[in-house]
């Protein structure tokens, strides 16, 4: 069997029939409630790509200064918190409208020295882990019926399904996190060392 993650047109279809409206074969030039559909799905994946997940967020990503001082990051970049393995005496903040890092102790968008950073980005669709989209499906449903059609009966059935989907994206995302950090040399030499030490008391 292949495994086929749910695609873009499939979760708008997805949320049209939550409410019962008729499906659709592409999303090119689509009517009102369609249109709808795809605005909220893309605004459910935003919302919940800013949260604070593995799947999406690089640690240790070095960021130089440019000439003039400053740090600019990409447009896909949505949060950036300071490498927790460094100790930076100010702490960088991004400024979203400038796409760049300002320093908020000194008030000044200039650096003189390379930051490393944490870096959660915002990703594409296609990019997205299933049990990803199976949230953001889920949680885009419940608003959907909310502004299209306010059904009490459909909404609660709806933030049971969404509840459940968030509870696995939960799980999935952590047991993602516990699997790579064996990958990081220095959390395996303390794991090392931790279980050496173990030994010699026993």
């Amino acid at each position: 069997m292949d495994y086929n993650p749910t695609t873009k047109l499939e979760a708008v279809n997805q949320l049209l029939s939550m409410i019962q409206e008729r499906q659709v074969n592409s999303l090119t030039n689509p009517p009102a409630d369609v249109a709808l559909a795809i605005s909220i799905l893309d605004e459910i994946a935003v919302n919940v790509q800013s949260g604070n997940w593995y799947f999406n967020t690089d640690p240790c990503v070095k960021y130089s200064p440019d000439t003039d001082g400053d740090i600019k990051v990409a447009t896909n970049v949505i949060r950036v918190n300071p490498d927790k393995g460094r100790n930076y005496p100010h702490l960088p903040v991004l400024r979203t409208g400038r796409r760049q890092l300002y320093d908020k102790y000194d008030q000044t968008y200039t650096f003189t020295k390379d930051m490393y950073l944490d870096v959660t980005y915002l990703l594409d669709w296609e990019d997205l882990p299933q049990p990803v989209r199976a949230y953001i499906v889920a949680r885009a449903g419940r608003v959907y019926n909310d502004r299209a059609l306010n059904d009490p009966d459909l909404k609660q059935s709806l933030l049971i399904s969404e509840q459940l989907a968030r509870q696995e994206l939960g799980q999935w995302d952590s047991d993602e996190a516990d699997d790579n950090i064996f990958d990081d040399p220095q959390v395996a030499r303390m794991l090392y060392r931790h279980n050496s030490l173990d030994r010699l008391a026993w």
